[in-house]
């Protein structure tokens, strides 16, 4: 099911209530990915993609089998795997298209918040390795954000030795320190 509303994010009101009424965590999953997709297909109105478990499966490989004829940037773009961190660096790296200028809307600036997104971006490099190379753009590009700092400590911050907690908690401390746009 997707669930379209008139604002682009649901108020936390309305996010309990759908909680409540489909009992997520227990059979009905909320599938962030499956959302991206929809938004980033066309249905801005969407806001919420819940399904059970296996229709959630039975859904995202039928998104992907739709995407083998897509470029590798398109792709990643109608794809699952992409946060608004993972989005801003896209919107930087990627070749200039309509893939690209729909990331920079959808993500703006925004930084890495957590662990789990910082491992999109590590992801999105992990699809596209040449572009490693040219993080230093997104720092020129955001020069009043975190970027510059956190592309700076990316070795650091991408250690498979750093707990993904010590991470978020990095991450946590550049925020309270105002340098997380």
């Amino acid at each position: 099911m997707i669930i379209h509303y008139s604002q682009p994010f649901l108020p936390d009101a309305v996010r309990s209530d759908i909680t409540s009424l489909f009992a997520l965590g227990s059979d009905y999953v909320f599938d962030a990915g499956i959302l991206h997709h929809f938004r980033a297909a066309g249905m801005k109105d969407a806001v919420a993609a819940i399904a059970l478990p296996n229709e959630a499966a039975t859904w995202r490989e039928e998104i992907s089998a739709n995407m083998t004829r897509m470029s590798p940037e398109a792709a990643y773009w109608y794809g699952f795997d992409v946060g608004f961190a993972s989005a801003c660096l896209f919107s930087v790296l990627a070749k200039p298209n309509h893939c690209s200028k729909d990331a920079a809307r959808f993500a703006g600036a925004r930084v890495p918040q957590d662990s789990d997104e910082f491992a999109q971006c590590v992801r999105l490099l992990e699809l596209f390795p040449d572009w490693k190379s040219q993080l230093h753009k997104v720092a020129e590009k955001h020069p009043l954000t975190a970027w510059p700092t956190i592309i700076g400590m990316w070795s650091e911050l991408s250690s498979l030795r750093m707990k993904p907690e010590d991470r978020t908690a990095l991450l946590g401390i550049l925020q309270r320190q105002n340098l997380v746009s």
